[in-house]
């Protein structure tokens, strides 16, 4: 069996199987939507489960988790042996339904539990929560006994005792041949319970009282035991999604089982290649070796947007995996040949990608409908979904009688997707395949971002309707406007038939008694007649919408192939970076307005990988760059033939000429003419394309990266020799390892037997600096021609693929590093060299160890612009906390006797006196021509915020407020509006313990209070912000060290909170304020970035921002669209707040911890300050101007020739000369 072997896989899906029951040999499984894999003698028709979840029957197919199977079953022993709940948490997608239906409940059908061999053959039911617990619970009991009554259901909610009774007559006798029951259970036999998707208890189950009564009997029925001695009658096993872990932690009968949970990571790399080669396997069929390397690229790929890290792919990136190799699988039956044929990368090409493979079969199903059935289709995935109040979407159960009722096209509707595996249906219900389908089909996207508030208020209504039928209490009944939102809902002229159809029978009788109750009120009638105007006016939107249908459907087209685009720009970056750019530049062509696709050519933009040319399986030994860095040269041999090569790489389009060399060249260089040059080990310079010998040098030396100097070595020493007139330069330097020398001969860096660099001043041979090892002594080294940077390879002896391979920049005046990156493609690193002006930089690589040379070594050369530094000083300061001004041009932070007013790019400081009392926060306002700084300390103790006016450094007006005593309130915190016309101040009350918001006005001469001091949740104010205009703020609140912070929101202008204070999920590491919009940042002690409005409080992301880093730093851009995050190594990262996804990869922004950042008025470069007063500014251009960026790069690249081939089934190759127009 497959398990034996290292089983699997997936993604699988943690909507997929609703109920499976056997009991002692036979499996019995209900309620799926397409059968096993495997059904007794039936012939399989796909290896692999789509969006479903590997079931009991298909244990077979079952790859890459032997391991979790075998730490399930341990923690299910040991539950079953202390009558104790188990718990399996990981996130949506990481695979917990198929972990649990094909390995462990497989695993326990085949060897028992540890020390309960028996367990074999107990009985098992496996169920999901969904609205009513209780009624799914019923109905696994009554497949496995038919002799309960009909009002099971009812009597299993009456108290927490109920189940663990029934559990016990359940096992305690047997049932008839006929029932497909076993022998009579001995003293072991209990019931196996499995509850799949736990987290539907919070979602989908809206009534408190029957969440509470379902978890207290399930903690009952497994820690009761059924007699002195004996265990408990179920044995339980959970299986939750990771973000619901903190819910579940909440009840006490959860608590401990949530504390020793098994939480299941993402599939490593191994795991994945199982998952994908081993299934097929089994039918007599191959996965080709490029088809591997694809799909494991793909996957690493869409991790790093979502923030895992490539060794441990995300968990979300799975389902489409998956998803993507059904129908690869279809491509292939499809394609004529010998059964045995293998699965090919030609037929996962077919299906358009990881992502677009569930977005093009979706679409290709929805556009076989004709245009009624399409509105009938959005009506029907509208019931499947559910808005979650918190934001985002999940997936949920419908009944089939009442999707049937929606139209009589819905079933034949239905099987269409369900042939396709996008819904899984049973008997009775039907529901999405996987929630992955919500976010990787955009069409379906549409429609429920389009309908959200809507069905956000039917989700309320329907709750309200479920309480108010039983006796009808008119306290629950609507009135006034949230009558007339309701009403409005439910008439599918003014929401839309799919809305309206979403409106049950026990919602529109609600809705029908408000009305009677409504118009029994005659003050109510003024609100009809307003009603009533606002039914004209939709009536009125509906007629326009109407004339722009034809237009909806191009649209969606064009989204579907753009969101395509943006998959395969996302796959091609580190193997094909020019197609990358312009499958991005088209996916905006045809998607504009796609928070998507202009994230895509942002991302693009911010590639550093330039190139990553075809080098015809040479292993690489030495390259170079052209002064303009835009020709490249490496020279090695052929692994075929062994014949010494030259080859020569326009970077821009990647093409490439070979010359054959009659020795393998040491070195290169490219001449001010353009001409290659190669140092053959015979001490001759040749042309390395017409092969003519220019000039004889040192046959014991070696050319430098410039071609000026020839480096001479003897032993562990090195001398070098002016290439042009043969003198010596300097003495003789100690060199053991790796050398490389700057263009005016003045600096060597050269290896150290300890893989360290030294960099020494070759005129003196003294050594100015020793770079801490990064390698070993051979790795390879590189200066800039300016020598003030230094290229660092690090190559890991242990894995031999390479790929843990990683440059270094290092600044070679102090040792600081600059930047770190990683190498793309196997094969170790063997040279590498930087481009004349040091923004470009080339390396090449042998070929990996293990593969006999015959796959090569690669070529690759990366832009050092986005990211890089442009300028570095450094301010004294005296204390950790420092601010920028919103442009990024001043700094401001403690000094000996007051506060330091700094411009680092200028080099100038002023000193603000502050009386005496010690410097604590300050704030500017936007266009910095005004500082507060808040003060307290002192003897005797003070409080007070000191305001100046601004001319540059130069102040101007002062004016003080003086604070409260500190036996009243202790201020913490400090804000200034944009415009610089409101200043805020927090702290917390003495001795209430509550946070406060006090504001002034500063419009006039003397400050003036706004209205009252606003209160918020205990705890010091740690944080404060103020929106652009002053009129709303934001607190952040903190009791204790080991307590969580909250937010409280404020509308200063009416005195009034936007909301009750919120959880900040732990402690509040970072905030900044957008200066463009009412919003506010905030980052968590766990690194993830969460936006909100001010104005009401409302969650703006729909989900957190995960950067896997612990966050210092946060800055917006000026028009909010970036955000710039900071961290405790001096790391950058970019996010795009709309597409809440990260702009390329991280850059080092910093030299140490990040404590300030923020953009320059122009956008195109970031400042970062350290803790200390370092201050460094990174090139951002990248992020304004992403198209511009492109376009100048792979423009003239953008043919009809490459439109047709790359963008089919949209608008015409004309489109291509539109792009860069």
């Amino acid at each position: 069996m497959a398990y034996g072997e290292s089983q699997v896989n997936q993604a699988g899906r943690d909507l997929s199987v609703t109920h499976i029951y056997y009991s002692d040999g036979r499996t019995h499984v209900q309620a799926v939507s397409s059968g096993p894999l495997v059904t007794g003698h039936d012939p399989v028709t796909s290896p692999y489960r789509g969006l479903g979840a590997y079931g009991p029957d298909d244990a077979a197919f079952f790859y890459g988790r032997r391991d979790s199977v075998e730490l399930v079953r341990q923690i299910v022993s040991r539950s079953a042996a202390g009558s104790q709940l188990s718990v399996v948490s990981g996130a949506s997608g990481a695979g917990k339904s198929s972990l649990l239906q094909a390995g462990v409940i497989h695993r326990i059908r085949t060897d028992g539990l540890d020390g309960i061999p028996e367990a074999a053959r107990w009985p098992c039911l496996v169920m999901t929560p969904t609205d009513d617990p209780f009624r799914e619970l019923a109905q696994g009991i009554a497949q496995l006994r038919q002799d309960f009554s009909p009002d099971l259901a009812e009597q299993l909610a009456r108290g927490p005792d109920v189940f663990a009774s029934v559990a016990r007559h359940l096992i305690s006798r047997e049932r008839s041949a006929d029932d497909r029951t076993v022998t009579p259970a001995d003293d072991g036999r209990r019931l196996l319970l499995v509850i799949d998707q736990f987290e539907q208890i919070f979602t989908l189950c809206t009534d408190q009282e029957r969440r509470r009564r379902f978890i207290s009997a399930i903690h009952a029925a497994v820690s009761t035991p059924m007699s002195p001695g004996r265990g408990a009658p179920v044995v339980a096993v959970l299986a939750v999604r990771a973000d619901f872990e903190a819910r579940c932690a909440e009840w006490a009968e959860l608590s401990d089982a949530v504390q020793g949970r098994l939480l299941l990571t993402s599939m490593t790399t191994r795991q994945l290649e199982m998952a994908i080669t081993e299934p097929p396997k089994r039918l007599g069929v191959t996965v080709d070796r490029d088809l591997v390397a694809r799909l494991l690229s793909e996957v690493a790929e869409s991790s790093r947007h979502a923030g895992a890290s490539a060794a441990h792919p995300g968990a979300g990136v799975l389902p489409l995996m998956s998803h993507a190799l059904n129908e690869a699988w279809r491509q292939r039956v499809l394609r004529p040949g010998p059964p045995d044929r293998p699965l090919t990368l030609e037929d996962y090409q077919q299906t358009g990608g990881l992502e677009s493979a569930v977005a093009q079969s979706a679409e290709a199903v929805y556009g076989r409908l004709d245009r009624h059935q399409q509105r009938v289709a959005r009506a029907l995935f509208l019931r499947l979904a559910r808005a979650a109040p918190e934001g985002g979407d999940t997936a949920a159960a419908a009944a089939r009688a009442d999707l049937a009722g929606v139209d009589d096209s819905a079933g034949q509707i239905i099987e269409a997707f369900v042939q396709a595996r996008l819904i899984m249906v049973s008997d009775s219900t039907a529901e999405i395949s996987h929630e992955a389908l919500l976010l990787a089909w955009p069409t379906l996207r549409g429609w429920l971002d389009e309908s959200r508030s809507q069905r956000l208020l039917l989700g309320r209504l329907r709750v309200v309707a479920t309480e108010w039928a039983p006796r009808e209490e008119k306290s629950y009944l609507y009135r006034g406007s949230q009558l007339a939102a309701a009403v409005q809902a439910a008439n599918p002229r003014t929401s839309g038939p799919a809305v309206a159809n979403l409106v049950g029978p026990s919602e529109r009788e609600f809705i029908a008694a408000s009305i009677r109750a409504e118009k029994r009120r005659r003050a109510t009638r003024h609100a009809v007649r307003g009603g009533f105007v606002a039914f004209t006016v939709c009536l009125a939107l509906v007629a326009v919408f109407a004339l722009h249908s034809q237009n909806v459907s191009v649209k969606q087209r064009n989204a579907a192939i753009a969101a395509r685009l943006v998959n395969e720009s996302r796959t091609l970056a580190d193997v094909d970076p020019l197609n990358a750019r312009l499958h991005a530049l088209a996916a905006q062509e045809l998607a504009p307005s796609s928070a998507s696709a202009q994230q895509a050519v942002r991302n693009a933009a911010a590639q550093r990988l330039l190139a990553m040319p075809a080098t015809e399986n040479a292993w690489i030994s030495t390259v170079a760059l052209s002064k303009d860095g835009r020709t490249a040269a490496f020279g090695g041999f052929r692994t075929d033939n062994r014949r010494s090569l030259v080859g020569v790489v326009d970077i821009g389009s990647g093409k490439t000429s070979l010359h054959h060399q009659d020795q393998e060249p040491r070195s290169l260089v490219i001449d001010s003419a353009g001409t290659v040059l190669a140092d053959g080990k015979d001490g001759r310079l040749r042309d390395a394309v017409k092969g003519t010998v220019l000039k004889s040098v040192a046959e014991d030396g070696v050319v430098s990266a410039g071609g000026k100097w020839v480096l001479v070595r003897n032993a562990d020493t090195v001398r070098l020799i002016d290439a042009g007139d043969g003198s010596a330069r300097g003495t003789a330097v100690k060199a053991p390892g790796a050398i490389a020398v700057s263009d005016d001969g003045t600096k060597l860096a050269a290896r150290q037997k300890d893989g360290s660099v030294a960099v020494v001043d070759v005129p003196s041979g003294k050594a100015e600096l020793r770079i801490a090892a990064f390698g070993q002594q051979n790795s390879p080294v590189a200066l800039s021609p300016d020598g003030r940077m230094a290229a660092v390879v690090r190559i890991d002896p242990s894995d031999e693929s390479g790929k843990s391979e990683a440059v270094r920049l290092v600044d070679t005046a102090d040792g600081r590093v600059l930047d770190t990156f990683t190498d793309t493609a196997a094969g170790k690193i063997s040279c590498i060299v930087f481009s004349a002006d040091g923004l470009r930089i080339a390396a090449g690589t042998m070929a990996p160890s293990g593969s006999g040379g015959g796959d090569g070594g690669h070529l690759a050369v990366w832009d050092l612009t986005p990211g890089r530094v442009t300028a570095s000083t450094s301010v004294q300061m005296e204390d950790s906390f420092v601010e920028f001004s919103h442009d990024g041009r001043l700094l401001v932070g403690a000094g000996r006797t007051g506060a330091v007013l700094s411009e680092p790019m200028k080099h100038r400081t002023h000193s603000l006196d502050l009386d005496g009392v010690p410097f604590r926060r300050a704030a500017f306002s936007a266009d910095a021509t005004r500082v507060a700084v808040l003060a307290w300390g002192g003897e005797p103790y003070t409080q007070r915020v000191h305001i100046w006016d601004l001319d540059g450094l130069s102040t101007r007006r002062h004016r003080l407020i003086e604070l409260p005593r500190g036996d009243r309130a202790e201020f913490n915190s400090i804000a200034l509006s944009g415009d610089g016309l409101r200043l805020a101040v927090g702290g917390m009350l003495v001795p209430q313990g509550n946070g406060f918001l006090r504001v002034w006005s500063l419009g006039s001469r003397t400050p003036e209070p706004v209205g009252r001091t606003l209160t918020g949740a205990k705890g010091q104010a740690t944080r404060v912000a103020l929106s652009p205009d002053g009129r709303f703020a934001a607190m952040v609140t903190r009791p204790g060290a080991a307590s969580s912070s909250a937010l409280s929101f404020w509308d200063v202008s009416r005195q009034k909170a936007a909301g009750a204070p919120v959880d900040a999920h732990g402690e509040v590491s970072a905030s900044a304020a957008d200066p463009a919009n009412a919003r506010f940042a905030m980052a968590d002690a766990s690194g993830q970035i969460r936006i909100w409005s001010m104005r009401d409080g409302t969650e703006i992301t729909a989900g957190p921002l995960r950067t896997g880093t612990d966050v210092t730093a946060l800055g917006f851009g000026a028009d909010g669209r970036t955000l710039a995050v900071g961290s405790n190594t001096g790391e950058g990262q970019f996010w795009d707040t709309a597409s809440e996804a990260r702009i390329g990869n991280p850059v080092a922004v910093a030299p140490d911890t990040v404590a300030a950042l923020a953009f320059t008025t122009d956008g195109k470069q970031l400042a970062a300050a350290t803790t200390d007063g370092r201050v460094r500014r990174v090139a951002a251009e990248f992020l304004l101007n992403a198209k511009s960026v492109l376009c100048r790069q792979v423009g003239s690249h953008m043919t009809r020739a490459w439109w047709s081939t790359h963008v089919t089934g949209g608008p015409g190759p004309s489109t291509a000369a539109l792009v860069c127009r």
